[in-house]
């Protein structure tokens, strides 16, 4: 059980650090590998989770989690993304109200 957690977190960090990675390098062609080798990985990954995450008799088998925790993540990160939208939309002008 505890490989699964390690993939589902690793298929929830990959294209974060795919992301940043791609706003760092300069050049053009080396992007485009990282893009073809995190979307293969992260594609690969994919299939290897539903595989191993299959259980007796084609039944699927799921981690567990906390229902506490994820109701306060969800909270928190309400908060924060409303709190970043006010401030990255604090030059809008009026005609722009209704964008955020």
């Amino acid at each position: 059980m505890e490989q699964n957690l390690q993939v589902i977190l690793l298929l929830m960090v990959l294209p974060l650090g795919t992301a940043i990675l791609l706003a760092i390098l300069p050049f053009d062609g080396l992007r485009r590998v990282l893009v073809w080798v995190s979307g293969l990985t992260i594609a690969a990954l994919s299939v290897y989770a539903a595989w191993v995450m299959r259980g007796p008799a084609g039944k699927t088998t799921f981690f567990q989690f906390d229902p506490a925790y994820a109701e306060s993540f969800f909270l928190w990160g309400g908060i924060a993304l409303a709190a970043a939208m006010l401030f990255l939309c604090r030059r809008i002008t009026k005609r722009e109200w209704w964008i955020p």
